[in-house]
C-alpha cells in the first residue's frame, strides 16, 4: 500500500519522550486511536478522520499527514528533525566562553571569583563590583 505512504516522515514523542517516525496512514491512524479519550481534542478528532478518509482513498496521504502534524503540535508531542537536534549541538560563537558567575560568598572582579574573607575591601568596595 504505497499510496498511503507519507513523503516526508513525521517525528513525534513517545513513552517517556523518546523519538519516533510515522511513515504512513496506518501508522498514524494506530498511532491516534491509541490516545487516552481523556487526552483527545477537536485536532485529535479531525486527525483522526483524515486518517480514516485518507484510508478509504477519499483524501490523499499528505492532507491527513498535515492533520496529523497539527494534532501532534498542538499536544506538545511533534519531535524536531534529527538534522536540527544535530546542528542544535554545534557551539555557537557566543556559548564559546562563558564568563563565571560568582557563588554565594564570593564577588567577581576582573574576570576573577574572589571570596569575601580573601577580598581585601571593605563592604562598600564589595558592593561596588559585580555579583
Amino acid at each position: 500500500m504505497e499510496h498511503d505512504r507519507f513523503r516526508h516522515p513525521v517525528s513525534i514523542f513517545v513513552g517517556l519522550g523518546f523519538p519516533a517516525e510515522i511513515h504512513g496512514v496506518s501508522e498514524a491512524y494506530t498511532w491516534l486511536n491509541e490516545w487516552p479519550p481523556s487526552k483527545r481534542n477537536p485536532t485529535h478528532a479531525i486527525a483522526l478522520n483524515a486518517c480514516k478518509a485518507a484510508l478509504a482513498g477519499e483524501i490523499d496521504a499528505e492532507t491527513a499527514r498535515t492533520a496529523l502534524v497539527a494534532c501532534a503540535r498542538r499536544a506538545n508531542l511533534l519531535a524536531p528533525d534529527t538534522g536540527t537536534i544535530v546542528g542544535a549541538n554545534r557551539p555557537t560563537q557566543s556559548t564559546l566562553y562563558r564568563r563565571p558567575v560568582a557563588a554565594k560568598g564570593s564577588f567577581a572582579r576582573g574576570g576573577e571569583i574572589v571570596p569575601y574573607a580573601i577580598g581585601r575591601g571593605t563592604l562598600s568596595d564589595r558592593d561596588n563590583f559585580t555579583r
